[in-house]
């Protein structure tokens, strides 16, 4: 049997072109080998087993064990975007973009995608419409329980009854939703007074409104809107509150 053979620094296999080792070897200088077989496994300064890649060597190489430990910690499923890492990102190859504005061509997750305050999603792609420069930052919704606070213009309201509100709030339009009861009248006079809004209007005017008494009269009423309250009355200015009237209503409005 030929056995392999070292001269000057080259080891040259015997019969077969295979040359076995099966003793460690030491060797200071580099080492080319072709096409290695390693069987079993590695050892040395040179392989790290580092679940966290904490020395980032450009030279050295990683166990399979530690490259999966570092995948799973950092690809989970609720792992954040954070403006640390998106703003390390250089080029779109890495995943989400440049910078701190990052782009996706497809983004799917099973957990919330939470905005910073003030931002939003970006609609500036699309085409505009108008005259002037459009707001196409969508950065608000919202959705929750408001508590109607039912006065009246003139005189005063003996007993209000059960009140619930509800609201939606998409950017700067608000949909709310209330009943309200009014009891005894007592001197209660000119409109009713509908206080306590989630969001304070744009200006004053009217909203998109809908307004029917399910409990008495089966009326309808109309709405005008103020900064902070909507005036209920009847179409022709008259007040629309009697005893044991019973108000659903909704209206959509526009926030500052």
């Amino acid at each position: 049997m030929a056995y392999g053979t070292l001269n000057a620094g080259t080891i040259t296999p015997g019969s077969g072109n295979t040359l076995t080792i099966n003793e460690p070897v030491t060797h200071t200088g580099a080492v080319t080998l072709p096409s290695p077989v390693i069987n079993t496994g590695v050892s040395g300064s040179a392989i790290l087993d580092e679940d966290a890649m904490g020395s980032n060597s450009a030279t050295k190489l990683a166990t399979q064990q530690s490259i999966k430990a570092y995948v799973d910690a950092n690809s989970t499923a609720d792992q954040a975007f954070t403006t640390a890492r998106v703003g390390a990102a250089t080029t779109a190859a890495q995943g989400v973009g440049t910078g701190n504005a990052p782009t996706f061509a497809g983004l799917t997750s099973t957990q919330n995608i939470v905005m910073s305050d003030g931002k939003g999603i970006d609609f500036s792609a699309t085409a505009d419409f108008g005259v002037s420069t459009p707001n196409e930052i969508l950065a608000d919704y919202e959705e929750g329980g408001w508590t109607p606070v039912i006065t009246s213009a003139t005189g005063t309201i003996t007993t209000v009854g059960a009140v619930n509100g509800a609201y939606t709030k998409v950017g700067r339009s608000v949909t709310i939703s209330w009943d309200h009861k009014i009891t005894t009248n007592g001197t209660g006079a000119t409109a009713i007074l509908i206080g306590g809004l989630p969001f304070s209007a744009f200006a004053v005017g009217y909203g998109s409104t809908a307004s029917r008494d399910y409990n008495s009269t089966g009326k309808t009423s109309v709405f005008n809107l103020v900064s902070s309250s909507i005036r209920q009355h009847f179409y022709d200015n008259s007040y629309p509150g009697a005893n044991n009237t019973a108000w659903q209503s909704s209206m959509t409005y526009q926030t500052a």
